[in-house]
């Protein structure tokens, strides 16, 4: 593959690009890209500095008007010409595979310009494989990540805060990992820690090869600060100055690669993430402005699983983002897919990606696929010959139980193995909250739905549904609507009809607004305590298991209920879960009777059991993979 890298050096108000391949350098030329320089968007003159400003400050309403997707192509489409004048992309890339691009300055404001819009002919140059990320000089150093690299991961929450579904997250990357490399089992090469002290602590005790900020951040033209936690869990504010300035100070090699996943990570200029770290790590990413949690989630483990289970390149893994909106349910009609930005002080990077365990030893999805097979296997196969037969529309489910019974995994299942077995499915997943108002019930129901695909109506639906399925041509597109739990003191909301209103209106008002190549399915759980009467309910004064919608099939599914012996040794053998074979029954009847049947807990004890059976089989083989060497033979005469 030919790879050409280009250096867009921008100092003094002047260009150059030197490209690596052939030693060649253009002649300095005048760009407008000052602060006060006005560009044309949307047929307006705007100054530059309006647009900064906006970005840094996330002003919705000046985003609205001006940052649409047509507004950041117009931005991406002037960036362009300053650069590179009339020359097309095509001729810049011509016997190019790929293109890296970088932006190499010093000035505050031309570093914090939106780089990732250049575009030419209409089309985002990030979304068609160019690379493009920022830089302070031209590198010349090399780096490489070493194998099972060792990961210190910030994920603070403190009180006062807006969740950010931090835990979640880590354990989501734990079992990235642990799935593929069987050295983050243990906690050996992957620390956890949420305040300041602990930081500096795992720094020069853990010495980390990578650093994971997942968490708040708050930042200014001037300063980007994080937001860790105290000893009792208060915010405590540090900038990132601090960061650095604690990297400088320890001893050893500072990581290779940080990812600061917060908002507002770069916008301190001088004193944001990028500016501070990069001076010490060769690659730095970060976010320009705010950064939303169903963005923030899956942008991070898609950088992971590329860096360190592919073994990509930190610029081509960010890369890999723009031409992947779809599969992480973003869009350009909005700014999250903007985020993040890479700082790269390297000249070529080399990893060390793990061979993962065959899927015939270990499943790496297993911990969701314990027992829930008669709810499963109904779901699972009308989905599918949905989609062979092209009907019906839609399907919509209801299942319930009480808290530790997992609902939410069982949402979970469904959208995993479902995008195992579609592969020429696009899953368009999303995950709308019940509405606090329902007064007025159909009008509820419209917002929260909207409010979920992020469109001002839902006459904006098949617009979104195919923009998000555009990346990919010709695959058909299920649109998953994952409602959150509604809990248990939470359900009498529902009463007088609303299940069935929502369910109606839906069949009636949402399924028809689907596109041609799109189907529907719904999902809707209630945790409850008292389930037998939940049912009840349903099926004598709700009626839901004779209910016949339009456009739809709904099915009211049996209750998510405890775990048997019966489930579990099933369960085991069919996913050869390891467990020693000499205590397996003995393991079995402590586990359920320590859980007592509880789904959610079951789990996390089957992990530690198989976690451990996975750490005594690796010593077992690095064991047997010795050299044996007797000490009186020994022919080391030296």
């Amino acid at each position: 593959m030919q790879i050409c890298r280009c250096f867009i050096e921008i100092a003094d108000g002047r260009v150059v690009i030197r490209r690596s391949n052939d030693g060649q350098a253009s002649e300095p030329r005048a760009v407008a890209l000052f602060p006060d320089d006005r560009m044309v968007i949307k047929d307006q003159k705007v100054a530059i500095r309006d647009l900064l400003d906006a970005l840094i400050d996330f002003d919705e309403k000046w985003l609205h008007d001006f940052f649409d997707e047509r507004g950041q192509m117009d931005v991406g489409v002037y960036l362009y010409r300053q650069l590179f004048g009339d020359t097309s992309a095509e001729e810049i890339s011509r016997n190019c595979d790929a293109m890296d691009l970088r932006i190499v300055t010093q000035d505050e404001d031309m570093a914090r310009l939106p780089w990732l819009l250049l575009a030419d002919r209409g089309v985002f140059l990030s979304t068609a494989g160019w690379s493009i990320s920022l830089a302070d000089q031209i590198a010349q150093q090399s780096f490489e990540l070493p194998p099972s690299p060792k990961i210190l991961v910030i994920a603070p929450q403190p009180a006062g805060w807006e969740a950010t579904e931090g835990q979640e997250h880590i354990a989501e990357l734990k079992a990235l990992l642990e799935n593929a490399d069987q050295s983050y089992l243990d906690d050996s090469r992957f620390k956890n820690v949420s305040t300041w002290p602990a930081l500096l602590t795992h720094l020069k005790s853990f010495q980390p090869d990578i650093l994971y900020y997942y968490g708040h951040g708050k930042g200014d033209r001037h300063t980007t600060r994080l937001v860790f936690e105290d000893d009792v869990g208060r915010p405590d504010e540090k900038p990132l100055a601090d960061i650095q300035a604690a990297l400088q100070s320890t001893p050893g090699q500072p990581p290779l690669l940080a990812y600061i996943n917060c908002c507002q990570g770069d916008a301190g200029g001088l004193l944001g993430a990028g500016r501070q770290l990069s001076a010490l790590v060769p690659a730095v990413v970060t976010n320009r402005t705010a950064a939303f949690i169903s963005a923030a989630r899956p942008q991070g483990i898609a950088f992971w699983e590329a860096v360190l289970l592919r073994g990509e390149q930190p610029h081509k893994a960010v890369s890999t983002m723009r031409g992947r909106l779809g599969d992480l349910g973003l869009s350009t009609a909005d700014t999250r897919w903007l985020a993040p930005v890479l700082h790269g002080n390297y000249s070529e990077w080399r990893a060390n990606p793990p061979t993962p365990p065959s899927r015939l030893d270990r499943d790496p999805h297993w911990q969701l696929k314990l027992d829930r097979v008669s709810q499963f296997s109904k779901v699972y196969y009308q989905t599918s010959q949905m989609f062979r037969e092209r009907k019906p529309r839609a399907l919509a489910y209801l299942w319930y139980g009480t808290a530790d019974q997992g609902m939410e995994i069982f949402h979970h299942r469904l959208g995993v193995e479902l995008a195992e077995s579609l592969t020429d499915v696009i899953i368009y997943e999303v995950r709308p909250a019940w509405p606090e108002d329902l007064f007025s019930p159909e009008q509820s129901f419209s917002d929260m739905l909207c409010q979920a695909f992020e469109v001002a109506s839902l006459d904006h639906l098949p617009g979104r549904i195919r923009t998000y399925g555009g990346q990919v041509t010709g695959k058909r597109i299920l649109v998953y609507i994952r409602h959150q739990p509604a809990l248990a003191l939470e359900y009498h909301r529902f009463n007088h009809q609303h299940i069935q209103t929502y369910l109606k209106w839906w069949g009636k008002k949402f399924v028809p607004q689907l596109p041609e190549t799109a189907h529907a399915l719904l999902g809707l759980s209630f945790e409850v305590g008292r389930p037998a009467k939940f049912h009840k309910w349903l099926t004598e004064k709700q009626r839901l298991h004779e209910l016949v919608l339009q456009n739809s099939v709904f099915e009211l599914l049996d209750e998510l209920e405890k775990v048997t012996k019966r489930d579990l040794q099933a369960f085991i053998q069919t996913h050869n879960i390891k467990l020693p074979d000499d205590i397996k029954d003995q393991v079995l009847e402590e586990t359920l009777s320590k859980t007592d049947g509880s789904y959610v807990k079951l789990l996390d004890e089957l992990k530690q059991l198989e976690s451990r059976a996975w750490r005594k089989q690796m010593e077992s083989r690095l064991q047997d993979t010795e050299p044996y060497e007797d000490e009186e033979d020994s022919e080391d005469f030296y």
